[in-house]
């Protein structure tokens, strides 16, 4: 059941996993205050029973995420542009960018069908064209842990992430000035 991990039963790291997580650790420790919302966001997700509220949680923490730099004026085209810069800005090692373009689309309309009443019309994955809606969740729970692990080891160039230029220089090739 959804909402009981990691509170029964044991959590065990082997011993390659140890530096893994003592890195994360140091990371989270350095730079959790400057992507908290995010974070605590995307935490909440364990906590849920419900897979539409865990997808809820996953994209409102990669909205927090990538669109973090917008103001009033900005707000048109969130779904394209939440999509564009988690697919430039995420490494996945299996999926390119236009793989993580697709799933991070298919997130948002997601989490506005759920948040809008409705139900996800489209869960499907690269790599399988009729996915379950738990298995999608969890390729994006995925896509967003690694956004966020990048983002923390951004450092202190992670509040660059806030900024308009920043995305528009890792979009576009030769961005104007």
């Amino acid at each position: 059941m959804l909402g009981q991990w990691p509170y029964w039963g044991k959590f065990e790291l082997s011993e390659g996993e140890v530096p893994q997580f003592l890195e994360l650790w140091r990371l989270l420790e350095e730079g959790a205050k400057r992507f908290g919302f995010s974070i605590h966001r995307f935490n909440l997700a364990f906590d849920r029973g419900l897979l539409a509220d865990r997808i809820v949680d996953f994209v409102i923490a990669a909205e927090s995420l990538f669109l973090g730099d917008l103001n009033i004026q900005d707000r048109g085209e969130l779904r394209f542009r939440f999509a564009l810069r988690a697919a430039k800005f995420i490494e996945h090692p299996n999926y390119g960018e236009h793989d993580v373009f697709r799933i991070m689309r298919q997130a948002y309309d997601a989490r506005s069908s759920i948040v809008h009443g409705g139900s996800p019309k489209e869960t499907r994955l690269p790599d399988n064209q009729s996915t379950k809606l738990s298995t999608f969740i969890d390729a994006i729970e995925e896509l967003v842990r690694i956004g966020l692990r990048k983002a923390l080891s951004m450092k202190e160039d992670g509040k660059k992430m806030r900024q308009a230029e920043y995305w528009d220089t890792l979009v576009f090739s030769n961005p104007n000035p």
